[in-house]
């Protein structure tokens, strides 16, 4: 009964995605050669088909203990270059946190150098905002 449920789950993946094809193909010909039959909504249509193709498949990852990558080019490597190339891969979201630890513990907040400097408004890693009309009343 599985491999039934996993063929059908599969064939309607397949589906989901010819018909997103199918759509976006349609949308960019008939805006550059029929644009008064090119659907204007094609994109969002293309985005809810995408999206419940992977609600399906992910069922399958689940079950396999699968992981969603692109890995067409890591099968043409050779073990030991492989071995590598899946140490540094892992070893990303721990290297993309490290500058987070640099700011630990750092107010967000830039320090006025005037004591009768007006409050900001607005905080930024850009800057700060503050009312001009503020700043004048005082």
């Amino acid at each position: 009964m599985m491999k039934l449920w996993d063929r059908i789950e599969e064939t309607l993946v397949g589906l989901l995605g010819l018909i997103a094809l199918v759509i976006g193909l349609w949308q960019v010909i008939g805006r550059y050669f029929a644009p008064e039959r090119a659907i204007s909504y094609a994109e969002e249509v293309i985005v809810y088909l995408v999206i419940w193709a992977i609600m399906f498949v992910s069922s399958q990852l689940v079950r396999r203990d699968g992981h969603v990558r692109s890995d067409v080019a890591l099968r043409k490597l050779p073990p030991q270059v492989l071995r590598w190339v899946e140490a540094l891969t892992a070893s990303r979201p721990s290297r993309s946190a490290l500058p987070l630890f640099g700011t630990a513990g750092r107010s967000s907040r830039p320090r006025s150098r005037s004591t009768n400097a007006a409050p900001p408004i607005c905080n930024s890693r850009f800057g700060s905002i503050t009312s001009r009309s503020r700043s004048a009343a005082r």
